[in-house]
């Protein structure tokens, strides 16, 4: 009867638990699904910082851009090197003074959306530093009497996701408004 007892004991003892195959077989599993996981969780949080930057990016260059045409609507003598695509517009704001806007990089490097209220002695940035303007254009387009009108084209990216994909192409269009 003992013996009996003991062997009950044995198999009962080999039947419970797992053996170290199917221990490494189920670590490896759960490895490859949690590297995978992490690997999905990375690039949404990648994401999801890039269209926060381009939002942040956006609204910053609407506001410079809002601030530009609203200076324009009440200015006066306007000139452009190149009227139809020009990377730099003077004119003379309502307060009198010579305010020059202009776009220092080319179609290849990355520039700078700058201010001058002097005539152009000293030019200022005009956008935030995480903007990154690749490409801005003037247009200007005066006959005679009527009114200038000045249309303002930017393509913007921010210093976080610098991909073409991930530009913003902006354009705005404002009449001057005759005294």
């Amino acid at each position: 009867m003992i013996s009996t007892s003991i062997l009950k004991t044995k198999n009962l003892k080999r039947q419970s638990g797992f053996t170290i195959a199917e221990v490494l077989v189920s670590i490896a599993i759960f490895a490859v699904v949690a590297s995978v996981a992490v690997a999905v969780f990375t690039r949404v949080l990648r994401s999801q910082r890039a269209v926060v930057a381009l939002l942040n990016v956006s609204d910053n260059a609407s506001i410079a851009i809002e601030q530009m045409l609203r200076e324009m609507r009440f200015g006066n003598s306007f000139s452009a090197l190149f009227p139809s695509s020009a990377t730099e517009i003077s004119f003379q704001n309502q307060d009198g003074k010579s305010v020059i806007y202009r776009y220092t990089g080319d179609d290849i490097s990355q520039g700078v959306l700058e201010r001058s209220d002097d005539g152009g002695l000293n030019f200022f940035p005009f956008t935030a530093r995480n903007v990154v303007v690749k490409k801005a254009r003037f247009t200007l387009v005066q006959s005679g009497n009527d009114p200038a009108r000045i249309t303002m084209t930017m393509i913007i990216t921010s210093k976080v996701s610098k991909d073409v994909a991930g530009a913003e192409r902006l354009q705005s269009q404002v009449a001057q408004i005759l005294p």
